[in-house]
């Protein structure tokens, strides 16, 4: 180990010289000895030894306790007082500068020598135990939960970033304050009863769903805990409150019930319709009104398309679903666009054909043009193939004769454009027709998912999406998406 550097601050020089002989042969170093408390504080700007040995008497106007006392606030340094003198009064400024150790003289080496370990010991210790709280400090400060420790009274002690931000009390006004001024429990109990209440055995307690109300008034829904600080008895000295703030999950919960009630609403009555025909007109059958071949006919046809409609709605959900449970996952990658697009209409092209619609890709019949134009997007595969279904889909559903379909580079952008002949959509609708379960007046019976799908997967992926005015009856859907260079 390095041998301790030692500053004697002595104002008498034989005093001076005779403990630095008695330090060396102890085996420290010292090289500097000053013989005044300001010329000491001004030799510590330049270098630290590992302790300073103090008179208290010294020349100037600053004695060695006041020396003492601006070594400890600016260099944390451990000082031991030299005195050949000692009433009350001066003792009780020198516990006041927290010193390393006291020693009157005259003194045997022995004594200095233990004094001198124990200074340095208690020093090292202390340095560490900072360290530790420094690091524990920077830990709970930067930590993603709010964190607020109180003493045995539960008045504040710590509190970090986190939770001044979530409960809107500043450290400053907080620290001291009664843990219930600033951690509001929304309901009868506050912190410490619900700690109290909870807790017979000095345990951690749970916090749940609680609601806490914010400075300003506003409400917060939290999960957390709060756990006992304990002394070696065992004893409470406080309690520490861990928390996040989880508003958003909870209101996302409560969204997802309600559109959960809209859909099983929106399905009940899409499904009630149908079925209702498919009822009434085969009891029409079946108690003999329909008696001709012609009016039996018509009941089977109404059945036969009812259940068609039937059939369409359950497809329209399951698509949906579908739809919304590859949201959860988003692995964008590089995908070939044109690719994705051919391959959804080779699919649909049995249907295609048996409608008799004319399909025109870039301009040209069929999509053979597909394979000579690359459009590359960074995009979820399975997301973006669902959206196109879902377009083309919907061009399949209303045209009469005629789709139309590009895809081509613009700047930065990939730009997809799906054109029917179809009825179309009131303009007053062009906004609403991407609302959850909107369906637009006359439009085929579904749930009113399928553009509202589309959109959140055009969303996700940093593009947009327009149903476009058009001169003639019809629809025209543009997409656009960023393009990979």
């Amino acid at each position: 180990m390095a041998k301790a550097e030692i500053m004697i601050v002595e104002d008498d020089g034989i005093t001076a010289l005779y403990i630095q002989k008695m330090l060396e042969s102890l085996g420290y170093t010292s090289r500097h000895i000053e013989q005044s408390g300001e010329r000491a504080i001004q030799k510590l700007s330049e270098y630290k030894p590992d302790l300073v040995l103090m008179d208290i008497k010294l020349h100037g106007d600053m004695d060695g306790i006041s020396a003492a006392e601006e070594i400890r606030t600016k260099f944390d340094i451990p000082v031991v007082y030299l005195t050949a003198h000692a009433d009350d009064l001066m003792l009780e400024r020198v516990k006041n500068t927290e010193p390393y150790g006291y020693i009157l003289k005259p003194f045997e080496d022995r004594e200095l020598h233990l004094t001198i370990e124990m200074a340095l010991h208690k020093h090292r210790l202390q340095s560490r135990l900072k360290e530790n709280e420094r690091w524990l400090s920077t830990v709970l400060m930067s930590i993603g939960d709010a964190i607020i420790a109180t003493d045995s009274d539960y008045n504040i002690v710590f509190m970090n970033p986190v939770a001044v931000h979530l409960t809107g009390h500043s450290q400053e006004r907080a620290l001291g304050r009664n843990i219930n001024e600033v951690f509001k429990l929304d309901g009868d109990d506050n912190a410490v009863e619900h700690f109290r209440s909870a807790n017979e055995c000095s345990l951690k307690v749970d916090m749940k769903d609680r609601v806490i109300l914010k400075k300003t008034g506003s409400k917060l829904y939290i999960n957390g805990c709060i756990s006992p600080i304990l002394d070696d008895n065992g004893s409470v000295e406080g309690i520490v409150i861990a928390f996040h703030d989880i508003t958003e999950k909870k209101l996302y919960e409560e969204t997802l019930k309600n559109q959960r009630e809209s859909f099983i609403s929106v399905l009940l009555h899409d499904l009630k319709s149908p079925v209702i025909a498919i009822k009434g007109y085969l009891n029409r059958y079946l108690v003999g009104k329909a008696k001709t071949d012609k009016e039996k006919e018509e009941v089977i046809r109404i059945a036969h398309d009812a259940s068609g409609d039937v059939l369409n709605i359950i497809e329209d959900i399951s698509q949906a679903l579908r739809s919304r449970n590859s949201m959860i996952a988003f692995n964008p990658h590089e995908v070939k666009f044109n690719d994705v697009l051919a391959s959804v209409l080779i699919n649909f092209m049995p249907e295609i054909e048996k409608r008799g619609i004319e399909l025109i890709v870039n301009e040209y019949p069929g999509i053979v043009m597909l394979e000579e134009t690359s459009v590359s997007i960074m995009a979820d595969l399975y997301q973006i193939k669902t959206m196109t279904e879902n377009l083309i889909g919907n061009a399949i559903k209303y045209a009469n004769r005629l789709i139309e379909i590009k895809l081509q580079k613009t700047g930065d952008n990939v730009i997809l454009s799906v054109v029917d002949d179809g009825k179309g959509i009131e303009y007053e609708y062009h906004e609403k027709i991407f609302e959850e379960y909107f369906q637009a007046p006359e439009s085929v019976k579904g749930t009113g998912l399928g553009l509202y799908s589309v959109k959140k997967v055009v969303e996700k992926h940093r593009g947009t999406i327009s149903l476009k005015p058009i001169e003639n009856r019809g629809a025209h859907f543009e997409v656009i998406l960023p393009f990979i260079k």
